[in-house]
């Protein structure tokens, strides 16, 4: 399944990409999109019969890349291969917020940082891979 944000907003875009995809028992998809644009690059919701909604904005220089969903607690997390971080954003919207941004996760020189994002419901944790 293809999910794009509205179509007459996507005309003309080049380089655009949807790099983590979260689903909520619901049903609800969470997306993380980059564009390297202000007005859409970030974290998108589709409920079931909706349309997508942004619901947290990423900076432009962004990269999100991998999206996990620890419904219990109400929260997205989000890598930023890019940036070298993980952020996380409620799920009914909000400012994203810095989790971590340690050494680790930052890009080397000509390479991405942190790349995905795993969570694990048994330790109720996140983690990011390089």
């Amino acid at each position: 399944m293809l999910i794009r944000p509205p179509r007459h907003r996507l005309a003309g875009l080049l380089g655009t990409a949807s790099a983590g995809i979260a689903r909520a028992h619901d049903g609800t998809l969470f997306f993380a999109y980059a564009t390297g644009t202000a007005d859409l690059t970030g974290i998108w919701r589709l409920c079931p019969g909706g349309t997508p909604e942004r619901i947290s904005a990423f900076p432009v220089d962004s990269l999100p890349n991998g999206l996990a969903l620890d419904e219990r607690a109400g929260l997205l997390y989000s890598a930023d291969s890019a940036l070298g971080l993980v952020r996380t954003v409620p799920v009914a919207g909000g400012d994203p917020v810095v989790w971590s941004d340690d050494a680790l996760l930052r890009p080397a020189p000509g390479a991405f940082g942190a790349n995905g994002l795993a969570w694990t419901t048994s330790a109720s944790s996140a983690a990011a891979t390089g």
